[in-house]
């Protein structure tokens, strides 16, 4: 046998006897609790009123509600935000908290979503990318002294390839 062809299947050989290994699935960012990157206002609406404790108080130009808990806190606020007013891209949610405390909730929060979510090179930000979009969909603890800790959830990625479904092809953005 010519020395090339033996080198050839030394090599094939272990791919040939491993076992397939399974791939690790990469987290996405379809949505929050129930809902999804695109629920129409009313679907929105519904599903988080489903929760418990949760109430909904305006829909003035996004959509308000107060109570209920996420990851164990209890909420002050919540605002849904729909993109043209028709799909939602973005969720932000406010715990109850007490300023003296608000570190120790950052870090618990921090914690859960890391969890949840795996660990990340950008400090409280977790970004997860969308097929074929430069702009990613992401969820952010947002905290400084001066304000309330927050968690936002924003599917930008989601809301360009809308974008771009709308648009013939070659066409670019003009907003």
């Amino acid at each position: 046998m010519k020395p090339s062809i033996v080198f050839c299947i030394v090599l094939l050989l272990p791919g040939c006897t491993k076992q397939k290994e399974e791939a690790t699935p990469t987290p996405s960012l379809d949505g929050v609790l129930d809902l999804q990157w695109g629920d129409s206002p009313a679907t929105a609406k519904s599903k988080l009123l489903k929760i418990t404790g949760i109430q909904f108080v305006t829909d003035t130009l996004d959509y308000w509600f107060v109570g209920g808990s996420y990851l164990g806190h209890a909420v002050e606020e919540w605002e849904l935000s729909f993109w043209k007013g028709k799909y939602l891209w973005y969720a932000r949610i406010t715990p109850r908290q007490d300023p003296e405390t608000a570190d120790a909730l950052v870090n618990e929060l921090e914690q859960d979503l890391e969890s949840r979510y795996g660990t990340t090179p950008q400090p409280r930000t977790w970004r997860f990318s969308v097929e074929g979009e430069e702009r990613t969909n992401n969820v952010s603890i947002i905290y400084s002294q001066e304000a309330p800790v927050e968690i936002w959830y924003a599917a930008s990625g989601f809301v360009d390839s809308l974008e771009h479904a709308r648009r013939p092809t070659g066409e670019r953005n003009s907003d």
